[in-house]
């Protein structure tokens, strides 16, 4: 099923969080998302969001966008911000249970079939999730 793309701006709120997952959960059920992948995409958008909010939004401005393209075979969500961005190796481990950060992208890169990140003028993270053959 392909459903109408869905473009929103996101503020560094609890409010506009709840939404970014609520909206992620809807488009992904229409797609024929459930369960684990369901999930899984909920976790990885919600974290990808979360981070532009923390470490790409320059000085609090509103300027972290959520772009879900819907496909036939696979959800793909964007992430933009405006912010300088990192460099983000392929191999990035999850750090020791005693850290209190940096388990985000690590996790993203589990929970997704792709995630691919890129610097220009801001950062840029592309996640997807194929839907898998029910039976």
């Amino acid at each position: 099923m392909v459903r109408d793309e869905l473009n929103i701006e996101l503020r560094n709120n609890a409010a506009d969080l709840y939404s970014c997952r609520k909206l992620t959960r809807q488009a992904a059920l229409k797609m024929g998302f459930a369960g684990d992948d369901l999930w899984s995409i909920i976790s990885a958008v919600f974290e990808a969001c979360a981070n532009a909010l923390t470490h790409g939004a320059n000085n609090g401005a509103a300027s972290v966008h959520l772009h879900i393209r819907p496909h036939p075979d696979k959800f793909e969500a964007v992430v933009t911000d405006s912010g300088k961005g990192f460099s983000c190796p392929d191999n990035t481990p999850i750090p020791s249970p005693s850290s209190h950060r940096g388990r985000g992208i690590p996790l993203m890169r589990e929970f997704m079939d792709e995630v691919a990140f890129e610097r220009n003028g801001g950062m840029k993270v592309k996640l997807v999730k194929y839907l898998r053959e029910k039976g």
